[in-house]
């Protein structure tokens, strides 16, 4: 993926979207106005383990090259002010030349960019693919027709748009990868659309069925409390209601609140037309609201408890267990006095049994946190500490039966097993 980002500093939300939704293995960004130690603090958080540059002169240009290198291996071929080129190799294939380009606006200046590319043309054989922004047009076509990569204005008085935005090969590029694609995508806080290259051509992405999760993103939402409160039924049992609660959930997500991917890419895909300039500003302030949300929600998803040292740590947890048990084992208690009492017909004794106040298990939801891991039935404690005025009756009936002895329904002891891997990337079950 390659974009022309007009300056990186507030573009991270932008960007990181469009790196989740599309997973690129190579990403260039040109006119990132960024050098020195705040454009590697920045590189850093884009994310990628591999990283070339070409920095910025003074808030003018910049180059930056991202990759995997758990998938590609990159080595620096040539570089300038107004291109990035770099050789490309996967485990198993012959190696391919690619080029990130930022053309210069001044003509005098894109001279120098077709001398240097005319120089790698004779040092370099093999395939090679040049891709950005070339600041040119091929024919006044490109200036006035409707696919175009870069637009600007926010009125049809100052509207103007061009096609600048391409990638090229040679023959021998085109020849390796026959199903290679190009697309370019809606332009996001740019004037520029990013490109797409895939080498092997776009396929449909097969769908997967999840289990539900409730999403905190959800409460963010101005109808959310309505609907709890038009839904929960709290004469139901509270495991078995949940589940039909859950399909009313997914419902309301995808009629009303609506799935945040799909709403990412209707917004890009408004942002995309041309007649709906007068939106733009419109739909970018929803795209920040979007990208927000899903912040929370991406937040929830990668909440992680570390377990370190594998086996190591088996035999001091089981140890450990054992002790607690034993220090939580209350054999006798203290009077007043300072006597041991071992009769359990004591002040006391019949304070500590004494029926659970609704105020109790108050406490106790409210001190859990509410990020944590969710059983099978997909609801973290945030929804019943959100909710609570709503829940309260289902969930004071279910604790109080269960403390008091009176029922234990179906599933409520429900879990996940996960395995934990303990070494990284693993593959195989040894």
């Amino acid at each position: 993926m390659i974009c022309n980002v007009q300056g990186i500093s507030n573009k991270l939300a932008s960007l990181r979207e469009l790196i989740r939704i599309n997973k690129p293995t190579l990403l260039a960004l040109v006119q990132t106005h960024i050098s020195g130690d705040q454009a590697q603090i920045i590189c850093d958080r884009i994310g990628f383990s591999g990283q070339l540059r070409v920095d910025a002169q003074g808030f003018s240009g910049g180059i930056w090259l991202f990759y995997r290198v758990e998938e590609v291996t990159v080595t620096l071929f040539d570089s300038h002010t107004q291109h990035l080129t770099v050789e490309i190799r996967r485990v198993g294939d012959e190696p391919w030349l690619f080029s990130a380009i930022y053309a210069s606006p001044e003509s005098s200046l894109r001279r120098e960019l077709w001398s240097e590319l005319e120089n790698i043309r004779n040092r370099y054989s093999g395939p090679w693919l040049l891709a950005c922004d070339f600041n040119e047009t091929k024919s006044m076509e490109e200036r006035n027709g409707p696919d175009h990569t870069w637009f600007r204005g926010n009125s049809s008085e100052t509207f103007k748009s061009a096609r600048l935005d391409r990638g090229l090969c040679n023959d021998a590029w085109r020849i390796r990868f026959e199903e290679g694609s190009l697309r370019n995508i809606p332009k996001l806080k740019s004037d520029h659309c990013p490109i797409l290259i895939s080498t092997t051509g776009f396929a449909p992405i097969p769908s997967t069925v999840r289990p539900f999760r409730f999403q905190a993103a959800w409460m963010n939402h101005a109808k959310f409390e309505e609907f709890v409160h038009v839904n929960w039924k709290s004469t139901e049992p509270l495991i078995p209601f949940l589940k039909v609660f859950a399909d009313q959930l997914n419902e309301w997500n995808r009629l009303v609140f609506h799935n945040i991917d799909l709403r990412d890419c209707r917004i890009l895909a408004k942002g995309r037309l041309t007649h709906l300039i007068k939106l733009e500003v419109a739909l970018n302030k929803e795209m920040e609201d979007v990208l927000t949300q899903e912040e929370v929600l991406w937040f929830q998803k990668s909440r992680v408890d570390a377990i370190k040292d594998g086996d190591r740590n088996t035999r001091y947890f089981h140890l450990s267990t054992i002790i607690r048990r034993r220090q939580n084992k209350g054999e006798a208690l203290k009077d007043n006095t300072g006597s041991w009492v071992y009769d359990a017909e004591t002040d006391d004794w019949k304070l500590l049994t004494r029926p659970f106040e609704d105020c109790e298990i108050q406490r106790g939801l409210v001190g859990m946190k509410p990020f944590k891991a969710p059983g099978p039935d997909g609801f973290q404690p945030l929804f019943y500490q959100w909710c609570w005025k709503v829940v309260a009756p289902s969930l004071i009936k279910l604790v109080t039966d269960v403390l008091e002895g009176r029922t234990f329904l179906d599933g409520l002891n429900n879990a996940f097993l996960v395995l934990i891997p303990k070494v990284e990337a693993p593959h195989s079950p040894k």
